[in-house]
């Protein structure tokens, strides 16, 4: 029994994924994984293959992210785990959520040809804005936001239109800056200067 069998339990636990298809080859990106990342690498490897697989989006993604994710991060860094496994996450929080395995297919061939973790991180920011806008785009255009009349207007600065449901209760809109105190640093801007808000009457 190699070293590997002994902690290969522990790992399968971390892991919490049951998709059969995965135990062929759990072994060898365990291998893999253990030579090219520290022992909080591996952690973070385990728990962010977990994450992809808690998606529902089938075990192709999950299969990628075992097998492609220690080689990017010895590459660009071990801070991918998570940006990869939470990126994941966020775009299946959205309409979007069906590009999930084109998205872990190309970030191989992205990340060789960015060569940094900025570049990539940047890379993955715009891509997570345009996620973003597509899904306010379809949730303006969705039945439920039938329901509700909307406000359409311009921005104040780029002229750009903007439309947004009022809501129940609320029927004037009210204007602030775009990008308040207390966004996170890694959130893209806002792609208009100025967005609603609202306030009861």
């Amino acid at each position: 029994m190699s070293d590997l069998d002994t902690r290969l339990p522990a790992y399968r636990q971390r892991l919490a994924c049951n998709f059969p298809q995965i135990e062929p080859i759990l072994a060898d990106c365990l291998r893999d994984a253990e030579a090219r990342l520290s022992e909080q690498g591996l952690a973070d490897y385990l728990d962010g293959a977990a994450m992809v697989c808690m998606i529902g989006r089938g075990v192709e993604p999950v299969l990628v992210y075992l097998q492609e994710l220690p080689r990017i991060a010895e590459r660009l860094g071990e801070d991918c785990l998570e940006l990869v496994s939470r990126s994941v996450w966020r775009l299946s929080r959205t309409p979007n959520g069906h590009a999930i395995p084109v998205f872990m297919q190309s970030i191989t061939g992205v990340t060789a040809r960015l060569g940094s973790y900025e570049l990539f991180e940047q890379t993955i920011d715009l891509l997570m804005d345009f996620a973003r806008r597509t899904s306010a785009s379809w949730a303006m255009n969705s039945p439920s936001a039938a329901s509700h009349p909307t406000a359409a207007t311009k921005c104040a600065i780029c002229t750009s239109k903007v439309s947004a449901s009022l809501g129940a209760n609320r029927s004037r809109p009210v204007w602030r800056p775009c990008k308040p105190a207390g966004r996170p640093a890694w959130a893209p801007p806002y792609r208009h200067h100025l967005r609603p808000a609202f306030q009861r009457d």
